[in-house]
């Protein structure tokens, strides 16, 4: 199945990049595996730990992908599914282009599926890229 393909192995990277930008923002990142969190904790964790220059839209969508991924995961029916997927084109509307508003509307279940992971990836590409120029460079140790 490419939409379940497509919603796993895009939540596995979504995750690194979640955790990635944990390890930035905190002293001691060693206990962030101890702490043994899931996905929407790490998730609810940074938004509310820093501030997006471009506002707070792209975590619903980070979090609706991963209600979709819990849904493909966890074996729900296939009507479930359509409906997290549908919830994904509502939410990919307002924020893609004008020229690709029609594309969202009538594309296919897979094409929402790898917009949407894409769109999500790219918002923590941007969350990340701002929290390293917040951060500036590391200093250098010398022992």
């Amino acid at each position: 199945d490419e939409i379940a393909q497509v919603t796993l192995k895009s939540h596995i990277i979504i995750e690194a990049q979640l955790v990635d930008i944990l390890v930035l923002v905190v002293d001691e990142p060693e206990y962030l595996e101890k702490a043994n969190l899931r996905f929407y904790q790490k998730a609810n964790l940074l938004r509310a730990t820093i501030f997006h220059e471009d506002g707070d839209e792209g975590w619903p969508l980070v979090l609706a992908f991963n209600k979709l991924r819990n849904t493909i995961a966890h074996g729900d029916a296939n009507e479930e599914r359509t409906v997290q997927i549908e919830v994904l084109r509502g939410m990919l509307l307002p924020i893609v282009t004008e020229e690709t508003k029609e594309q969202v509307q009538k594309g296919s279940e897979l094409e929402i599926t790898t917009l949407a992971a894409a769109m999500a990836s790219g918002f923590l590409i941007d969350v990340e890229n701002q929290m390293r120029r917040e951060l500036g460079p590391k200093e250098t140790e010398v022992s």
